[in-house]
């Protein structure tokens, strides 16, 4: 069985898009995380206009640790 050349490159082609999202993946995760812990800072500051420090320091733990666990 004879492998056309334009079908090989298509595969070496298919296989390094594959190698370079699979590299990719972990920085955007690691983006998207420091961006989520961001909203909570964000959340914190308008929170402390309207609540009492307690209430807004509690939401906050919860935000940064629903965050790390991404």
């Amino acid at each position: 069985m004879r492998i056309r050349r334009d079908s090989g490159m298509r595969i070496v082609t298919s296989l390094l898009i594959i190698i370079f999202i699979g590299l990719s993946a972990p920085r955007l995760a690691h983006a998207e995380q420091a961006n989520s812990c961001k909203q909570c800072s964000d959340q914190r500051r308008a929170c402390m206009s309207g609540y009492s420090g307690k209430t807004c320091q509690i939401e906050y733990d919860r935000c940064m640790k629903n965050c790390r666990q991404k």
